[in-house]
């Protein structure tokens, strides 16, 4: 299995009510990748700031039209919280470790939709994931 996949299991098992379910629907909605474009990762980079990946990512997608934005976590020794993106090949395309010319041996995300990004973004809290956002904009859409 998919370490980051048992750890997002592990995360929801621990979690309560809505943080429970949005995790429930994140594992359900979210996919899996490894297949990574590291020469177009690197060729994007001088575009990146490190530490930035959710803003770099969100920046890219905007001006490279071909990109979908994917916010999800990055596996390297440990999961961690990852912006990234895909290309029409489902690559994966990760400018911001690329800076460090380092990669997730897997990703695992949800693709947000570029229309909706600036509604998320003026939507979400400090430091809150736009998945998370995304999460209650679809609930509340579909409550309504």
């Amino acid at each position: 299995m998919s370490e980051i996949i048992k750890y997002l299991t592990q995360l929801k098992e621990i979690s309560k009510g809505e943080l429970r379910e949005y995790h429930e629907w994140f594992l359900a909605n979210g996919k899996l990748y490894n297949n990574i474009n590291k020469e177009y990762s690197l060729k994007l980079s001088k575009y990146a700031k490190i530490k930035r990946c959710f803003d770099n990512c969100i920046k890219l997608t905007s001006r490279y039209k071909k990109l979908e934005y994917i916010e999800g976590y990055a596996y390297n020794i440990i999961p961690i919280q990852h912006g990234f993106m895909l290309n029409r090949k489902n690559e994966v395309i990760d400018p911001t470790l690329a800076i460090l010319n380092r990669f997730g041996s897997e990703y695992f995300g949800v693709l947000i939709p570029q229309g909706i990004i600036s509604i998320l973004r003026f939507r979400a809290k400090t430091f809150e994931p736009l998945s998370y956002v995304y999460w209650r904009y679809l609930k509340e859409k579909n409550n309504g």
